[in-house]
């Protein structure tokens, strides 16, 4: 096993004994960051399921939180999991609205089960330059609401289906699903993962960038899910298109086997990327145009995106390793 691993912030039991708050100071004696800290308190949330726990923060009035997929799973749009907020003397419920893929969407929304329509919350924004100063915010290891100081460590890095942006901040099991916060109480990024030796913070953090979280709400509201837009295809890191699912997207639009995707959408393509990233930047149902080359000739195709499917396990079996699905 290498030295180094990339670690899933797998959420960890509730820690023994009683959560009890923190002594705050008197208002007037309060610093600018304590006055954040208690500003962006209330809409920051722990939350609870048979596996373990996380934190989520509220981003809509009515009551929506989001968090990442893997501090909810295995649950499903529909299923129910326990939060508690700030002051509050009992866990609420929340019914899970939306869950994306952990490996490529790894966002959640829930809503709390109340009638109350005026939640505190939290807004996003873009991201911030290296070395601006950062507040990781949540529920480390189930133990109280607490927060940590750092900086962005890195210009936001794009994987292979998501942005991230890099923290020194200390980002621990627990964590997962919470606000990384600028200075002004607004969110930058979803904590989601970190590389560790040892299991915990060594101050190598990264967060989803805040408009990868934007544009999955705005799906949901549009379509009900935020599953990701797929073509149904294989494809080769050159872009070659080696197999289709069948009676999916690409099939349907005309794709052929050999045919190498060099534009999308009006973009010249000569990344996978940057294909994966223009990609993702629709949702299933939005019609674009998928420029391939066939036998040396271009050839612009239409195709209307679909949710992505569970691949064949059989199907699976026989994807080299260098090859992808989109």
């Amino acid at each position: 096993m290498s030295d180094n691993f990339s670690a899933s912030l797998a959420e960890m039991p509730e820690a023994d004994g009683t959560d009890i708050p923190p002594a705050r100071a008197e208002s007037g004696n309060m610093s600018e960051e304590s006055k954040l800290i208690e500003k962006i308190r209330p809409a920051i949330v722990k939350v609870m399921t048979g596996y373990g726990t996380g934190s989520g923060f509220i981003i809509d009035k009515s009551g929506i939180l989001a968090t990442n997929a893997h501090v909810v799973a295995p649950a499903e749009a529909g299923d129910q999991v326990d939060l508690r907020l700030e002051g509050a003397s009992e866990p609420l419920k929340g019914t899970v609205l939306a869950v994306g893929s952990v490996k490529k969407r790894d966002i959640a929304f829930v809503q709390i089960e109340s009638p109350r329509k005026d939640w505190k919350t939290l807004t996003l924004r873009p991201s911030l330059p290296i070395g601006a100063q950062v507040l990781t915010a949540g529920y480390p290891r189930g133990l109280p609401f607490s927060v940590s100081r750092g900086i962005i460590s890195a210009d936001p890095s794009p994987k292979e289906y998501f942005t991230a942006i890099q923290t020194d901040a200390a980002i621990n099991p627990g964590n997962s699903g919470g606000p990384l916060l600028g200075m002004d109480g607004s969110v930058v990024g979803m904590n989601t993962f970190i590389i560790t030796k040892g299991g915990g913070s060594e101050g190598l953090g990264f967060a989803i960038v805040s408009e990868e979280i934007r544009r999955s709400l705005q799906q949901y509201f549009k379509i009900g899910n935020i599953r990701t837009a797929s073509l149904g295809a294989i494809i080769t890191p050159e872009r070659e298109v080696r197999d289709m699912l069948p009676g999916a997207a690409a099939e349907k639009a005309g794709i052929l086997p050999k045919d190498v995707i060099v534009g999308f959408n009006g973009r010249e393509i000569n990344d996978t990327e940057v294909f994966l990233k223009q990609l993702r930047a629709f949702m299933p149902g939005d019609r674009v145009s998928v420029d391939v080359m066939r036998n040396k000739e271009r050839i612009a195709v239409p195709v209307v995106l679909e949710a992505e499917r569970e691949m064949p396990r059989m199907r699976l079996a026989i994807i080299e390793a260098d090859q992808l699905p989109v």
